[in-house]
């Protein structure tokens, strides 16, 4: 009799071991595979400048003073972040480069001739990297005017190309003509359009651009969105020229995930208002 009961409680505790077992075997490939996902995944804020100004008073919205990109550029080198430009991100997503922890976007929208003055000096000294939007337009003005000002004018394609040489430049397609929101809305339809006359007039704009940026030997594979203005059609459309990455001016940071090439598109940028210190600033990204 006693060796029946001593049987049967073996037996019993035998599998609630096997049940236990499984229970923690269960949770810990459950916390493997949590982790393989995150690991797969990357967190990424993109900083939007537009011009930079050595004068204060020009401070606003969309200006920010050599002092603060100074301050910002200084807060990530000392905090330990890595720039890297939007092309690490695609080559992340389908080749599984790494990037590293904290990694950073810089952008500089619209090819303000001070980026080559302000920004590309601090950019060297501190080994960092940013990425360019070019608007063709705004090229064509430089070249008829000449002006090379800092405080308002824009970079020639020969600006472009010598930027391009750098390391630490990449240069991004922002529309030849559709940055300007007299015709139409940015990048986006006008009310009444039809689908087939967007696409030819938006699928025309942004090869133009393309192609005279090709001519240059430089080959953007992200667009950005004059204005922001964005919509699936257009996202759609972009895919279909071969562009891997958009980027828009939605306020929000962005999880690049490796395999998964949607992850690229329609990116968040938090635009850099020159009138918030560093620290505000780099609160609100959670930086």
């Amino acid at each position: 009799m006693k060796d029946r009961i001593t049987h049967a409680l073996i037996s019993f505790l035998c599998i609630i071991f096997v049940l236990s077992f499984g229970l923690i075997y269960s949770g810990i490939e459950s916390e493997m595979v949590i982790s393989s996902k995150h690991q797969n995944s990357i967190n990424i804020a993109i900083i939007m400048y537009h011009s930079i100004s050595k004068d204060d008073s020009n401070t606003g919205e969309y200006i920010a003073p050599l002092e603060t990109l100074e301050s910002d550029i200084r807060y990530l080198y000392e905090n330990g972040y890595s720039t890297v430009h939007i092309s690490d991100l695609i080559a992340y997503v389908y080749d599984g480069v790494p990037l590293p922890k904290k990694s950073v976007v810089l952008t500089f929208d619209d090819g303000h001739y001070n980026f080559i003055t302000y920004a590309l000096p601090l950019l060297l000294k501190h080994d960092m990297k940013a990425s360019i939007a070019v608007v063709g337009s705004f090229c064509d003005t430089s070249e008829k005017s000449k002006d090379t000002c800092p405080e308002h004018a824009y970079m020639s394609r020969d600006d472009v190309s010598m930027l391009s040489g750098y390391d630490a430049v990449e240069v991004l397609n922002h529309s030849y003509f559709m940055h300007d929101l007299q015709k139409r809305p940015g990048a986006g339809m006008k009310p009444g359009e039809t689908f087939e006359a967007y696409k030819n007039a938006f699928t025309h704009d942004t090869l133009l651009m393309q192609q005279s940026l090709q001519r240059q030997n430089i080959s953007p594979a992200a667009y950005v969105y004059p204005y922001g203005i964005f919509s699936n059609e257009s996202e759609e459309l972009l895919q279909s020229m071969g562009f891997l990455s958009t980027l828009t001016t939605v306020e929000k940071t962005n999880i690049i995930t490796i395999a998964s090439p949607q992850s690229l598109f329609a990116l968040g940028r938090y635009n850099r208002d020159g009138r918030l210190s560093t620290y505000e600033f780099m609160q609100k990204l959670g930086l």
